[in-house]
């Protein structure tokens, strides 16, 4: 399964390169070589406590700001509903690198 994973992550990188000045290829290249770099480490998927920290604060931090808008009516439901759900899909996204016991939902 390791190797599936070490090939699989080494052709998305390699892929990414296709797209140089894409806003977000630098992004999506360095997500793609950490996971890369823990999975040929044997530790696919497994970032650290920090990691999962980080990344559930700035979420919950861009969910206060989203209800403060809606409650003081700087924006609508249907607005509030529609970043809402985007949030929901970058978590999603962060459960790709951060430890299983720390991904969206789950206590440590």
């Amino acid at each position: 399964m390791q190797l599936a994973r070490v090939e699989g992550l080494r052709a998305a990188l390699t892929g990414t390169g296709e797209w140089p000045r894409a806003d977000a290829a630098a992004l999506v290249r360095h997500s793609y070589e950490l996971q890369l770099r823990r999975a040929e480490e044997g530790r696919a998927q497994s970032g650290g406590a920090a990691d999962a920290a980080v990344v559930r604060i700035a979420t919950a931090a861009q969910r206060r700001r989203l209800v403060t808008l809606r409650a003081d009516g700087t924006i609508g439901d249907a607005a509030f509903q529609r970043v809402e759900e985007e949030l929901d899909w970058a978590e999603l996204g962060w459960d790709q690198v951060l430890p299983p016991e720390h991904r969206a939902g789950r206590k440590a």
